[in-house]
């Protein structure tokens, strides 16, 4: 997309609110993922790949190193027209073993002067049932695609393990990786499981289920001292990678008028 089409997109999308501006995205994408025809336009003239940003992980090739993180198809609707934007992966999700409508609106906010966006969606999505669904519609797909995965909210820290199960068996058999999700702030108590008992424990158990990668997302607001030991404890247990990092809470980030004392940082100020 051409910097004068964009520009113009945007004026348009801001003047919406942004969670109905990331719906009227959303739309736009999911309305044109059935045709095939237009999508094989669209990628030839948008995605980018050349063998200097070509790299194997996993068993697959990543066209480029630019992905759509999870948090924007939460439900894997979209897939199909991810590459039309540009991207050499996606990441859908994050997805928890039922549904669940999210915190209340509005959870999301805009800090333009800092190019950033602070979200308290709280995992808002379809579970994994519909996601499953979604998948299984996908046919000879040459795309990677990784599967991020959290609990529900109303699931006690105590009982985590067992929505982390679930959604291992269920999605054992799709994408190219999975991602546990235990470091975003808008559920409560989940980055509590940050701990080494807890990843010992999840990823003993996912090395029994399946056989994809399992890589662990951070969180941002710890010291350099506990990611290390964090990430350490995580690769001992079977992690196929780190992703760094979700959103912050740190709220010194931004002086931005629009922050809000809730949710998660994330763009240029983190």
């Amino acid at each position: 997309m051409s910097a004068f089409r964009y520009e113009n997109f945007k004026k348009i999308l801001f003047k919406l609110e942004p969670e109905t501006a990331h719906t009227v995205a959303s739309l736009g994408l999911r309305a044109i993922s059935p045709c095939l025809p237009l999508l094989r336009v669209l990628k030839k003239k948008y995605f980018v790949e050349h063998p200097m940003l070509e790299q194997k992980l996993f068993g697959r090739t990543f066209k480029n190193p630019v992905g759509l993180a999870a948090g924007f198809d939460k439900n894997g609707q979209y897939i199909m027209a991810t590459p039309t934007l540009g991207f050499g992966f996606t990441e859908i999700g994050t997805v928890t073993p039922r549904p669940q409508p999210g915190n209340p609106k509005p959870r999301l906010f805009r800090l333009v002067d800092d190019l950033s966006i602070q979200n308290a969606m709280g995992f808002n999505n379809r579970g994994s049932h519909y996601m499953l669904k979604q998948l299984k519609k996908l046919y000879f797909f040459d795309y990677p695609i990784g599967i991020n995965i959290g609990k529900n909210k109303t699931t006690p820290e105590n009982e985590a393990l067992e929505d982390y199960e679930i959604l291992f068996k269920a999605f054992k058999n799709y994408g190219d990786y999975i991602v546990i999700n235990i470091s975003s702030p808008n559920t409560p108590g989940l980055r509590d499981l940050q701990n080494e008992a807890f990843i010992n424990a999840v990823f003993t158990m996912a090395k029994e289920i399946t056989d994809k990668p399992v890589l662990l997302k951070i969180a941002p607001d710890m010291s350099p001292e506990d990611a290390v030991t964090l990430c350490q404890s995580a690769v001992d247990a079977g992690a196929a990678g780190i992703i760094a990092t979700n959103t912050t809470i740190d709220y010194s980030v931004t002086d931005s008028p629009y922050k809000k004392d809730f949710g998660g940082i994330s763009g240029l100020a983190l």
